[in-house]
């Protein structure tokens, strides 16, 4: 099962990750040691959870959410507001959130630059 690739440039590099597997998450597990800082893309609940996750371990984690909203795929624009403001009210001062992230998937944008 694999992600549809992202068209941006950078995506070629070191550690960048899709999370579709349990074999994904073991890739993503194994090149942590020494990771100080960590991008996740994807404003759902697998995103949600890996950010969550990458901040246990103590890693600087921003979130991009290519939506206007977070959760769009289960909830509609006013619920997805109703949580983005509360996720900047609580999480914004450690995971910064940026959306929506469609301006990152320009052709040009290199991934490289967010790390």
């Amino acid at each position: 099962m694999n992600p549809r690739p992202l068209a941006a440039e950078g995506m070629e590099l070191k550690n960048i990750f899709y999370m579709r597997t349990q074999e994904h998450a073991r890739q993503q597990v194994a090149a942590l040691e020494g990771a100080r800082r960590a991008v996740v893309l994807g404003g759902g609940l697998v995103g949600f959870k890996a950010a969550y996750g990458l901040l246990r371990r103590g890693l600087a984690v921003t979130l991009l959410i290519t939506s206007g909203y977070p959760l769009s795929m289960q909830v509609d624009p006013v619920a997805g507001q109703m949580i983005l403001d509360e996720l900047v009210r609580h999480i914004e001062n450690r995971v910064p959130i940026r959306l929506p992230a469609e301006m990152l998937m320009r052709p040009g944008f290199n991934f490289g630059q967010l790390l």
